[in-house]
């Protein structure tokens, strides 16, 4: 017994035939009799070659990349751009009127100050009443109260306000473009109006600093004894430092719309 050969164990199960372990495969075996989409339903699918080089993690499907959703502008942005283009435009009509001597420029000046206080606040307490560069709004409007600080107190300087104020006439086509339909008849029509008026910012208001320099310096002749000196010294700092505002807060902007557009590889 203990050299006798044991026999092979028997497997209970039916042995599989070729076609039922071709199919526990899911190979696709044709028959000659009969159609192979009936017997053989599941069928094995060549995969794609994956190429070695490109990452399984960043490999494109055949799904279509979709664009982001645009930004939602807030209500605070909506509605001081609503408030913004009637009192702006206001603003740059009384400045025209101003110059023209059809208005009093003392009154402009109350005007003026009062907006320029009301917005600064709304722009510190909601940044998001603009669309970028919040803080320097706000110090914009900080150096431009300064300023009108002088013809509020000094009457005979008011009609400065209205040539400085004329800058609100570029303020207001700004306004407008952002918020008219892109590409339409208006929008063109505010963006060219826009750039045109970039002269006020680049060239008129840096001519206004020689000039506030001769009427507010010490000797001036427009006032017996001239003005104080802390006078005379903050509107000269007011005036350059709305200029430096304008070249490094509008300019980089009209720099990078114009440089033309590359597209990725």
């Amino acid at each position: 017994r203990r050299h006798q050969a044991r026999a092979p164990a028997i497997d209970p199960r039916p042995r599989e035939g070729r076609y039922a372990r071709a199919f526990a495969r899911g190979c696709a075996i044709e028959r000659k009799d009969s159609d192979p989409r009936k017997d053989c339903p599941v069928r094995s699918v060549a995969r794609p070659k994956r190429n070695p080089y490109v990452r399984r993690d960043v490999m494109s499907t055949s799904a279509p990349a979709t664009a982001p959703p645009a930004k939602q502008r807030s209500l605070s942005y909506r509605l001081h751009d609503a408030l913004n283009v009637p009192l702006v435009g206001g603003l740059s009509v009384m400045c025209i009127l101003g110059l023209l001597g059809l208005m009093d420029a003392h009154l402009i000046t109350k005007i003026f100050i009062t907006y320029i206080v009301v917005d600064g606040l709304w722009i510190a307490l909601s940044p998001s009443a603009v669309p970028k560069h919040a803080w320097a709004i706000v110090l914009h409007h900080v150096l431009t109260f300064a300023i009108l600080l002088h013809p509020l107190r000094y009457p005979e300087h008011a009609i400065e306000t209205c040539r400085d104020g004329i800058v609100e006439v570029n303020t207001f086509f700004l306004i407008v473009r952002r918020n008219t339909k892109r590409g339409s008849l208006l929008n063109l029509a505010c963006d060219a109006a826009y750039h045109a008026t970039l002269s006020i910012r680049f060239f008129w208001q840096p001519y206004l600093i020689y000039h506030f320099r001769i009427i507010t310096h010490m000797d001036s002749k427009d006032r017996p004894g001239g003005y104080p000196f802390h006078e005379h010294y903050m509107v000269m700092v007011s005036q350059v430092m709305l200029c430096v505002f304008n070249i490094m807060i509008v300019l980089p902007g009209l720099l990078a719309k114009s440089k033309p557009k590359t597209k990725k590889a």
